[in-house]
């Protein structure tokens, strides 16, 4: 019987887990430690922040995409406020902190948080490089 229930469970278990599908949306950890990340969006008109998105943790100079039903553009489109998706960088000891306080952490100063437009993700590819390297043009 124990071994039924274990076959039905791991079954569901692959169902439901088969929503969720990598991004277009891809990080490259161009640093020399591993990374973790966290997408957050403003929820529509309100003040609260949620993360569409699961993050992850990624490895030096390789990429990362963030597991979401349906594509962060989508819910960018039906339910940012202000159409800006924020990306928020920590150390692995830190994750069950950012995940209890994604409503406030993009103003938290100990973590590093990068904020992109459509139109900058879609000038990039939706390819973002980390740590972002702000290039100045002289003339």
């Amino acid at each position: 019987m124990n071994k039924l229930k274990y076959i039905f469970l791991s079954v569901i278990f692959v169902i439901v887990s088969c929503n969720y599908k990598k991004d277009k949306l891809k990080i490259k950890n161009n640093s020399t430690k591993d990374i973790c990340y966290h997408i957050i969006l403003k929820y529509r008109n309100e003040n609260t922040y949620y993360g569409p998105a699961i993050g992850g943790k990624i490895k030096p100079n390789t990429y990362g995409s963030p597991g979401i039903r349906g594509t962060i553009l989508h819910e960018i489109n039906k339910n940012s406020y202000n159409k800006t998706l924020y990306i928020v960088y920590f150390n692995i000891k830190d994750r069950e902190y950012v995940y209890k306080n994604e409503n406030t952490i993009i103003f938290n100063k100990k973590f590093q948080v990068d904020k992109y437009s459509i139109r900058e993700l879609d000038s990039m590819n939706w390819v973002i490089n980390y740590p972002r390297v702000n290039i100045i043009k002289t003339h």
